[in-house]
């Protein structure tokens, strides 16, 4: 079998023509890279959850500055609602995280034979602190 790279431009195809251990790290190296954008995703989505969160909070505390004791009843149910919802997001993406971080970590760095332990240990310091 031939293995190649190959430029990815409409014009002029450039091939060269590269080894199969090369291929393979390659090859490893892209999934390790989809790994690793996976495991920035799953944070993206904590931290987007946080600032939703904060937003609404921010909307409530503005709301009560601005109309005080003279929220309507439905108008504070609403804003209680959306809060709830907010911090049942913000919860459930923080547990997501907690409960995949060891295993994402793994997969990205799969030749450190103790990437798990080592990621159990630094997620068990952080959730001490």
């Amino acid at each position: 079998m031939k293995y190649i790279l190959r430029k990815a431009v409409l014009s002029d195809e450039i091939e060269l023509e590269i080894s199969k251990e090369t291929y393979e790290a390659y090859k490893e190296s892209g999934m390790i890279l989809s790994n690793c954008l996976e495991f920035e995703e799953k944070y993206e989505i904590l931290i987007l959850t946080y600032l939703d969160f904060e937003r609404k909070i921010f909307d409530a505390t503005a709301m009560h500055m601005v109309h005080g004791l003279f929220l309507d009843p439905l108008e504070t149910f609403d804003i209680r609602l959306a809060l709830d919802i907010s911090l049942m997001s913000l919860l459930t993406s923080a547990r997501l995280y907690v409960d995949q971080f060891c295993h994402l970590v793994r997969k990205c760095i799969p030749h450190l034979i103790n990437a798990e332990k080592l990621a159990k240990s630094i997620l068990s310091k952080e959730l001490r602190a």
